[in-house]
């Protein structure tokens, strides 16, 4: 038993294959709840965010629905992220998801600090993604070039009355040291 074990791991299987290393939770919407994912609307944007079973390839996906855009007229007054996650100095990440939207041309998705300063993380460029009616799968890498014990991702810049914008499969994860 023991020499087909190694046999195996030997065989490039690495702990990352079996979900091992995910920095995000629920990324994938399978608890049926968007938590710990939240919906951010301020300056009397209104809107909904709820799990729905018709995301690519039959899986789970949050549905954001913006039904009023803020007063403030801010794109950013408007997103959805998650807190609580920490990156390492000099450390690589991929940032990956699939999406789509309608009634709104392009959103930001970006890695930063959940306090002030808020942003991206310095070195990190923010991803502007143009929406299409149709599932897109996007990635980006980035190297954090300082510690952050409270970063959050945040897809934002929607802030349009009538938007919809539908997430699924966010996953964060380090990468390995080349």
């Amino acid at each position: 038993m023991k020499p087909l074990l190694l046999l195996v791991l030997g065989a490039g299987l690495t702990a990352s294959m079996f979900g091992a290393g995910e920095l995000l939770q629920n990324g994938n919407f399978s608890t049926a709840t968007i938590d710990p994912w939240q919906l951010i609307l301020m300056d009397g944007a209104a809107g909904t965010c709820q799990v729905v079973p018709d995301g690519p390839d039959k899986k789970p996906a949050a549905l954001v629905s913006i039904t009023a855009a803020s007063q403030g007229g801010e794109a950013w007054q408007v997103g959805v992220n998650q807190n609580a996650i920490k990156v390492s100095k000099g450390k690589s990440y991929r940032l990956s998801f699939q999406i789509k939207g309608s009634g709104v041309p392009s959103l930001t998705v970006l890695v930063g600090p959940s306090h002030p300063p808020y942003g991206s993380l310095p070195g990190v460029e923010r991803k502007v993604v143009t929406l299409t009616d149709d599932w897109q799968k996007v990635a980006y890498d980035f190297t954090a070039t300082e510690d952050e014990a409270e970063a959050r991702v945040l897809f934002y810049n929607f802030n349009v009355s009538g938007a919809t914008i539908s997430l699924s499969a966010i996953s964060l994860v380090e990468l390995p040291s080349s």
